[in-house]
């Protein structure tokens, strides 16, 4: 379905489980017992026949006026819906719940945002959650006690210690054209000052075009190229579109594109959790910034977290040098796409489809 998504195969022989339940007459209870058992994906079932319920009673109505404004939002706030009349402040408060499930700015005012969204058909919303059940099912049986969590389409991450959040933080994800894969990985080690050795595709993306208008753009930004000679000119006009011949390194620094910190998590598509010279960007509402990495606001707490050892981690800092410092127990990384969030109330928040990755989905599972 997607070709960034690397997450672990689940390989389940179902032949002599299935011989036995059909011998003791325990199908049911076989069945039963093939979907998640994840809170979550229990929440996202319960969900979807309320949705489906909504929608075979002819759905919700479009948000005009105030009476059809208390009416939609009754249908998805249980707290709305058991109060026999509503007052102005119960309204803004239910407008603030929703803006609070759904990701949006809290102001509790009906602004242009908060209408697209509740405007949204049911149908959709339906199909939303109907793919984030798919996606819950390519998830491992079992998820680690300790963990990192980043859900893109909600621009954030989660460091999580069984069902507690040790550590909530935003964080930039990839843009459209470098969308951030789905993947499971580990974080093996703390890296501060690190050196960034630029991969060879966002060099010919983003430095190639430059060097060949300026042969110094390297040394402007800080720039080294990795086992070139002393001497050694290169015409960048005559290298080719698709492969440079030396590394590009940034050295550690104020203005190294990885910022002071990162964690090292091997993976195929080398992209990694890590900081970022420009802080202001975290306080934009869409973050699709990066090519690919996730850039976390509190780096420093997480790293904090993962080393569990604050006097090696500042003086590593402190000493201005790339020092890598492996964790005591590995961290498994999960960056996942969730655009259906349902809580234990029966409520549901939904994200935007950032890379499009719920349509094709949608029509598989429907096609025949």
């Amino acid at each position: 379905m997607y070709k960034d998504a690397s997450l672990p195969s689940r390989n389940i022989d179902l032949a002599q489980p299935l011989n036995n339940a059909l011998a003791r007459h325990h199908l049911t209870s076989l069945l039963e017992g093939l979907p998640p058992a994840h809170p979550q994906y229990q929440n996202l079932v319960a969900a979807l026949a309320v949705y489906r319920a909504i929608a075979a009673q002819g759905g919700w109505p479009l948000v005009s006026n105030e009476q059809l404004l208390v009416r939609r939002l009754a249908l998805e706030d249980p707290l709305l819906a058991a109060q026999p009349a509503s007052s102005a402040d119960d309204v803004n408060s239910a407008i603030e719940r929703y803006q609070v499930r759904n990701g949006l700015a809290a102001d509790g005012k009906l602004g242009p945002e908060t209408m697209r969204a509740l405007n949204v058909p049911v149908a959709v919303r339906i199909g939303q959650i109907i793919a984030n059940m798919e996606r819950w099912r390519w998830m491992p049986a079992e998820l680690e006690r300790r963990r990192v969590e980043v859900n893109v389409p909600d621009q954030s991450l989660d460091l999580m210690d069984g069902f507690n959040n040790a550590l909530h933080s935003r964080v930039i994800i990839g843009k459209r054209s470098t969308p951030t894969p789905l993947l499971r990985t580990v974080a093996v080690s703390v890296v501060a000052n690190p050196a960034w050795d630029i991969p060879d595709d966002i060099a010919v993306r983003q430095l190639l075009p430059h060097l060949r208008q300026n042969a110094n753009y390297l040394a402007s930004r800080n720039m080294d190229l990795v086992g070139a000679p002393a001497d050694t000119v290169i015409d960048w006009r005559q290298i080719s579109g698709s492969h440079l011949p030396y590394q590009i390194r940034q050295p550690p620094g104020p203005n190294n594109g990885l910022g002071h910190l990162m964690l090292d998590s091997p993976n195929s598509f080398d992209v990694y959790m890590h900081d970022t010279p420009d802080k202001t960007l975290f306080q934009k509402p869409l973050r699709e910034i990066s090519n690919g990495c996730i850039r976390v606001e509190l780096i420093d707490q997480l790293a904090s977290l993962a080393l569990n050892d604050d006097e090696a981690l500042g003086d590593a800092l402190r000493s201005g040098e790339t020092r890598t410092m492996a964790l005591r127990e590995p961290l498994p990384v999960y960056l996942l796409y969730w655009t259906a969030i349902a809580a234990e109330d029966g409520t549901v928040g939904f994200r935007p489809d950032r890379y499009g990755r719920d349509i094709p989905l949608m029509a598989g599972l429907t096609a025949k």
